[in-house]
C-alpha cells in the first residue's frame, strides 16, 4: 500500500467524505448535495430496515413482532427521549399488522402465528381512505360445481367454493374461525392434501 501515490489515497479520501446529492426521484427540488458516502449508505439501512421490519410482521414473524413491542415501549419514558418518533412508528405498524383483516388472514392460514393483541397508534403517518369492502353474495362468490363427481371430486369443490368465499373479506371475524376450520378440515383427507 506504500506503493500507491499519494494522488489516489487523496482521491478515495475524497470520494468517501465529500457530500454528494441524491439520486432519488423523490428529493426535494433543488437539495443539492447532502450526504457523505457513509451517510448514504446508513440511510439506505435506516429506510430498508423500516419496510423489511413492517413486512415480517405482517407475516407474523414473532421475533419481528417483538422488536416492535420494544421500540414501542420507548413512548413516553424518559430514559429514550430520542426515540419518541421511533415509538410512534413501531406503534403504528403493530397497528396496521393486527387490523380485523390481517387477523383473519392469519385466521384462514393454518400456519400463521397467533396475531399479537391490537396496540392503538398516538399518531397515523399515512393518511389514506380506505375503502369498504363490497358485499358478497354467496350465489357471486361460489364457482360453478358440477354434481356428477366422486366424493372426493364433490368435497374438492366444497373447498374450492369455500375458498372462493374470500371468508377474511366476506365476513365478520367472530364467524371466520368456524368456516376455516372448516376448509381446514375439506382440505386434508386420512392426513394428505385433497388437491
Amino acid at each position: 500500500m506504500a506503493l500507491v501515490p499519494q494522488d489516489q489515497w487523496d482521491r478515495v479520501f475524497r470520494e468517501l467524505t465529500q457530500k454528494l446529492p441524491s439520486r432519488s426521484p423523490l428529493r426535494h427540488l433543488g437539495e443539492g448535495p447532502i450526504d457523505t458516502m457513509a451517510g448514504f449508505i446508513l440511510n439506505a439501512d435506516g429506510s430498508e430496515h423500516v419496510e423489511i421490519v413492517r413486512l415480517l410482521a405482517g407475516y407474523g414473524h414473532p421475533p419481528t413482532l417483538a422488536l416492535l413491542r420494544e421500540v414501542a415501549s420507548a413512548k413516553g419514558n424518559p430514559n429514550y427521549p430520542d426515540r419518541q418518533d421511533d415509538a410512534d412508528m413501531a406503534m403504528a405498524i403493530l397497528a396496521e399488522v393486527t387490523t380485523p383483516k390481517a387477523i383473519a388472514a392469519a385466521v384462514v392460514n393454518d400456519n400463521a402465528p397467533q396475531p399479537v393483541a391490537p396496540v392503538q397508534p398516538q399518531i397515523v403517518y399515512v393518511d389514506r381512505p380506505v375503502p369498504a369492502p363490497e358485499p358478497a353474495t354467496v350465489v357471486d362468490a361460489l364457482p360453478a360445481v358440477n354434481g356428477n363427481g366422486s366424493t372426493g371430486d364433490l368435497i374438492g369443490q366444497a373447498y374450492d367454493a369455500l375458498n372462493a368465499l374470500r371468508l377474511a373479506d366476506a365476513l365478520p371475524i367472530e364467524e371466520r374461525a368456524p368456516l376455516a376450520a372448516l376448509i381446514s378440515v375439506l382440505s386434508t383427507k386420512n392426513g394428505s392434501q385433497i388437491a
